[in-house]
Parts: C-alpha cells; structure tokens; sequence
C-alpha cells in the first residue's frame, strides 16, 4: 500500500487535553458529532472560544479523534472519567487516539522521535522536525505541496501536542527535551484488551504498530503483558516466536470495571 500522504491538519487541533475532558463529560452517548457540534456552540460548552474554535475542537480534537470508528471510545472514556480521576492514562489515551486520526503526529512519534532517540539525542528542536518534514515533502508524502509558512506552523503545532502529552519537554530557548516514556497499566491494558476485541490474533497483538506510538518494542510489549497478568484480564505466555494469552474476561464492561479501580495507574 502506497505511504499516507500528510495532511495539515495539525494546525487545526492541538492536544486540548482540558477541552476533550469537559467534552466527554457533556457529550450523551449516541449524539452525533453534528448535533454535538451545535450544542457545544449553543450551550457554551467550551467558554469563551469563538464559533469557528469550537467547531474545530469538536470536530478535529473529538469527533476526529473519539467519534471516527463509531462512538465507542468515547462511550468508554467517559465511563472512566466519571469512575476514576483523571491522570497520565488520560493523556497516554488522548495521544493514542489523536496518533491514530493524524499520520503527522503518528509519525512524529514512530519515525522522528524514534530516529531522534537511536541518535541518542537528548532534545529536539522545531529545525530538527523540520528537516523530517523537509524529507517528506521530498518523497512526495503531501498531495500538494506545502509552504514553507505551512511546514513551519504544522511543526511547531506538533511539537506543541508532543509537548501537552508528554513525550517532549517545555521549550527553552527553541528546544525541547525529548522524555523517557511509557504508558501506565490503565492504558496498556486497554489498548491489550481493545485489539483482542478487534479479533487481532495474540501473536499480532504484541507487534501491533500501535505500541509505536506510545514508544515501545516488541520486547517492551511482551514484558508488560506478563506483568500485567496480575489485573486478572489475562494471563500471557510467550516464549520466542510464540505466544498464547488466555482471556479471562468475559465482556468489555468487565474490562472498564477493572480499569476503573482505584489500584490500576
């Protein structure tokens, strides 16, 4: 399959970790992005934003991201937030999500970040993700070409997203520290849970693209789910190119009932 070409659609939403809360908590299961849409505007839901910012929050930072494949990871955030304080499995979620909507961002992280660290860097700067996105442009990843202006505010809107979630420092003086990361228990254990729902076989689930997102290899996979055996959720056995997990729940609302316990980071 040919590459994903790029799009600037980064410079619409930023990561809006505070804005998708109040978004989830006021948005009723079943109500479309439209209608939902209108009732933000009406109701004032996101303060003192303009019309056109409110419609793109709701549209790019939560339909785009929670609404796209059906309501359901909406349904189950909400559910989480109402059952539990929010906390980094919020933003390791939100980075996930918004990863999958977004190929700059996805990138950013699986293929920039990931070179940045196999360099052994210890920062990033908006000159260094510019030069990724140079090469890019070059290869033919935008289906048009993009302004230097443009190239330039995708950048420093993303960084700025890395930045929000989690994998990258504050900037000072033009640079950001490129931070250890790895998701808590909570959100390892959704995305374990939610693949095997998808009906990805257990081999595939820990080579699944998506731990890349969240910066972790196969090994680092394997490690977690053993680990976390313990939530009761399953129990993993890999042992070189086999693997076997054992599913011991039975339904996805056990699965949220779990991860909304006060003992899951």
């Amino acid at each position: 399959m040919a590459p994903e070409h790029y799009t600037a659609r980064a410079i619409k939403g930023t990561a809006l970790l505070e804005e998708t809360r109040a978004l989830l908590r006021a948005w009723r299961p079943g109500e479309s992005a439209g209608a939902f849409r209108d009732r933000v505007r009406a109701e004032d839901l996101l303060g003192k934003a303009t019309a056109a910012r409110s419609d793109d929050v709701v549209r790019v930072a939560f339909a785009g991201r929670l609404l796209a494949d059906g309501d359901e990871p909406a349904v189950s955030l909400r559910h989480l937030l109402a059952s539990r304080k929010s906390g980094p499995w919020f933003s390791q979620l939100c980075l996930l999500f918004a990863a999958r909507a977004d190929v700059v961002l996805r990138e950013a992280v699986t293929e920039f970040l990931a070179r940045q660290r196999a360099r052994r860097s210890e920062a990033v700067t908006t000159a260094d993700f510019l030069r990724f996105l140079d090469e890019q442009h070059s290869a033919g990843r935008m289906a048009r070409p993009w302004s230097r202006s443009v190239r330039e505010s995708v950048a420093q809107h993303v960084l700025h997203q890395l930045t929000d979630l989690g994998a990258l420092g504050p900037p000072r003086r033009g640079v950001r520290a490129l931070l250890p990361y790895r998701p808590g228990a909570l959100a390892t254990a959704w995305l374990t849970c939610e693949l095997h729902r998808q009906g990805v076989s257990d081999i595939a689930i820990v080579e699944h693209h998506d731990w890349r997102i969240w910066q972790m290899h196969e090994e680092d996979v394997r490690e977690a789910l053993d680990r976390l055996s313990d939530l009761g959720l399953w129990i993993f056995q890999g042992a070189g190119t086999v693997v076997r997990i054992t599913w011991t729940w039975a339904d996805w609302a056990t699965v949220l009932e779990v991860l909304g316990g006060p003992t899951v980071e």
